[in-house]
């Protein structure tokens, strides 16, 4: 984690996390004058097209139907796809993009869409990556956040009727192999500086009395804590943790994960939240919040996913941020600016 150097930072611990002193407030508006440049800024990199033609589509026929069949990560060793994706991460690398994020969806049985690599034959999915990896670092790229997300019946949160009940405890093995197998065939020296997502937004939240909530942390449990304890065995000077969405449950999710890594005799690395601007508690009070458990607990701390193109949300960050006087690591965009469609992804990666 990064202070942002300021004769003032003694006035911020009298005054306390969010209360801000006149020389603060000073220093605070001397910074926003740099705005979102005060930050390391990225993207998250999955999708080598989106169908934009099909954005009225998704809330009737899915969240995926501007990205069927169209991640980088299962395609990236066709020629066309690498071609293009690296004309892309010069193009995000002229626009100050520091980071990117890459998402590394599997499943065990066959699945319909071929954004999902076949976690029995990861090789395929280990040798994208590398090719993925060298050109992001190629391309000037300093960041590297690689997510992985378990699918179908491997995921703790799979849906047949309700969250939860088709998750299929047998494959947690089979998935913890996966994923060890998958960032051992990566030599970090040809890479951008390394960061793990053990599972992406994994985090559960509490609601007493609720059977599905409870459903979804024994779930979770049952996946994490020896998914943490392996990883941190094989792999203990990685970065890694395993991201929360940032929603109005987020204060229970983020005491439950770090309950997690604490029955597994682990401390994650750093901490990572997903702030969208569409949920009931106003995003600004979620931020403060975020940056409180990183100041408490002394770790680095990312947005792994943010709207993209959306400057007011953006800002509602930034400015959490500057009058914390605590720098994340980066905020990370998600290719969607409004979720209100139902869409995965409404936007291009690339912002023009």
């Amino acid at each position: 984690m990064r202070l942002i150097p300021c004769m003032a930072l003694a006035g911020w611990l009298l005054q306390g996390l969010f209360g801000i002193s006149s020389a603060v407030a000073a220093e605070s508006a001397r910074l926003s004058a740099a705005s979102s440049d005060t930050f390391a800024r990225g993207v998250n990199f999955n999708f080598h097209s989106v169908n934009l033609a099909a954005v009225p589509l998704c809330l009737a026929n899915g969240h995926g139907a501007t990205i069927t069949d169209s991640a980088r990560l299962t395609e990236y060793h066709n020629f066309q796809v690498r071609d293009s994706s690296k004309a892309d991460l010069e193009r995000l690398e002229a626009k100050g993009i520091t980071w990117i994020r890459s998402m590394v969806w599997f499943a065990y049985r066959p699945v319909s869409s071929l954004n999902f690599v076949i976690g029995q034959n990861g090789q395929q999915a280990a040798f994208n990556l590398r090719s993925l990896g060298k050109d992001l670092r190629k391309a000037g790229i300093k960041n590297w956040v690689i997510a992985f997300g378990p699918q179908a019946s491997a995921d703790p949160k799979c849906r047949r009727i309700d969250w939860g009940d088709c998750f299929d405890p047998t494959t947690v093995d089979t998935s913890i192999k996966f994923i060890l197998a998958t960032r051992a065939a990566l030599n970090s020296s040809d890479l951008p500086n390394l960061w793990v997502d053990l599972s992406n937004e994994a985090c559960p939240a509490d609601l007493p009395g609720s059977v599905l909530y409870q459903r979804l942390y024994n779930n979770q449990k049952q996946y994490l804590i020896p998914l943490v304890r392996s990883y941190s065995s094989r792999f203990p000077n990685d970065r890694f943790t395993v991201s929360c969405i940032g929603d109005q449950f987020m204060e229970s999710r983020f005491r439950n994960i770090f309950d997690f890594f604490e029955d597994a005799g682990v401390v994650p690395k750093f901490i990572d939240a997903h702030l969208y601007g569409d949920f009931s508690t106003p995003l600004d009070e979620r931020a403060k919040y975020f940056v409180s458990i990183a100041a408490n607990h002394a770790l680095p701390f990312v947005v792994g996913e943010t709207q993209i193109n959306r400057p007011d949300i953006l800002q509602v960050l930034v400015d959490v941020f500057l009058q914390a006087l605590i720098r994340p690591e980066a905020i990370v965009h998600w290719p969607v600016k409004f979720r209100s469609f139902g869409c995965a992804a409404d936007q291009d990666e690339v912002p023009q």
